[in-house]
């Protein structure tokens, strides 16, 4: 008798899970159907937008403006000759001429 109720149960327990089961993945597969429909509409939407984008740039970069070179230094002015130097000593006014000749 025991073991009787025991096949009985193990068999509507069995019948019950292959019917949650079954109800689960019909479920499963509304759902499934809804997530692939979500996700061709994506894939359809990065499309455009891809396209879009690539219109975008191609109308609208142009080449950017040439960089400023940078300031180069200039090369030091050379020492000026003694020809240079006499002349100038004779320019200056006579005060500076007796502190050493320096203007």
């Amino acid at each position: 008798m025991i073991r009787m109720v025991l096949c009985l149960g193990l068999s509507v327990l069995a019948v019950v899970m292959g019917l949650w089961t079954a109800l689960l993945q019909s479920h499963n597969y509304e759902r499934g159907l809804a997530l692939n429909d979500l996700k061709e509409r994506c894939s359809m939407i990065e499309a455009i937008n891809g396209d879009q984008a690539a219109q975008i740039l191609s109308s609208d970069s142009a080449p950017l403006p040439p960089e400023p070179k940078p300031a180069t230094r200039s090369a030091p002015a050379p020492a000026p000759s003694a020809k240079d130097v006499a002349s100038i000593a004779k320019l200056a006014p006579p005060a500076a001429r007796s502190r050493g000749g320096a203007p």
